[in-house]
């Protein structure tokens, strides 16, 4: 029943979540203004903005002048919903023997929605846009600063000395591949991701982010999809790095290091 309620109050999110994406790269307020439709400029009222629903019995298209919504509005917020139940099930599974939540990983779960948000936005505006928004950093360190003080505050020196140093190395690769290989807005990711994961798993999430990227880049340029000199957004390899090691980060760091034998 939780994970339906979960799910439902994920599509929900992913539809605010839309929005953001949608605004954050335009400088436009995603707190202020009601949403319109981007052809007739008609304001729409909550009738017409029930997740999923009011998608499907639309058909997709606007209530005034009939204008087809691309389909990426439903595919985010059911994603988005997806995403909530699996963070769920995983952190449950992980922490909760008997299947059931309990009062005292209500916390752990809430941060990992709000980091699963954060990282969410990152991922789709900048496979779109090519940039990283600075303002959903700015959330997503400070979430990570306050669980770590909350639920364990001997950590927090860990994940801020962890944070300096994923910066620095992302910095030296941007001077050195003078931005080519590594966009500014990466290099403040990496610090984000420090913050989140700290040391040993933070490293785990950049060879994942590496390796996928690295693996992704090579069939597109074998597709023909994109030149070998083409540039190709680092951001949302981090982003799968960084969630994939949210959620079973003690799991593959145990992996990784055994595979490294230093374990």
């Amino acid at each position: 029943m939780l994970a339906f309620f979960l799910f439902v109050l994920g599509t929900a999110i992913g539809s605010f979540l839309t929005v953001a994406i949608d605004r954050i790269p335009r400088n436009i307020s995603i707190i202020t203004g009601r949403s319109v439709c981007e052809s007739c400029k008609h304001t729409l009222s909550w009738i017409d903005l029930v997740p999923v629903i009011s998608y499907i019995l639309l058909r997709g298209r606007c209530r005034y002048c009939k204008q087809q919504f691309g389909p990426h509005y439903l595919l985010l917020e059911i994603l988005t919903g997806v995403l909530f139940v699996t963070t769920y099930l995983v952190t449950v599974a992980q922490n909760c023997p008997n299947g059931q939540i309990c009062a005292d990983l209500l916390p752990t779960l809430l941060y990992r929605l709000v980091i699963a948000c954060c990282l969410f936005v990152i991922f789709f505006i900048d496979l779109r846009h090519s940039i990283i928004p600075f303002s959903v950093l700015i959330v997503a360190a400070l979430a990570a600063i306050i669980y770590t003080l909350v639920s364990n505050p001997f950590f927090l020196t860990v994940s801020l000395l962890t944070a300096v140093g994923s910066f620095l190395f992302f910095l030296v690769i941007h001077l050195v591949t003078k931005g080519r290989g590594m966009g500014f807005g990466d290099v403040l990711f990496a610090f984000v991701i420090g913050l989140i994961l700290g040391f040993p798993t933070s490293v785990v999430a950049f060879y994942i982010a590496f390796l996928t990227g690295s693996v992704i880049s090579l069939i597109l340029v074998l597709g023909k999809k994109k030149h070998i000199k083409s540039a190709i957004p680092f951001g949302p390899f981090l982003v799968v790095g960084t969630f994939t090691c949210l959620l079973w980060g003690p799991e593959l760091t145990h992996v990784f290091l055994a595979w490294l034998r230093l374990i």
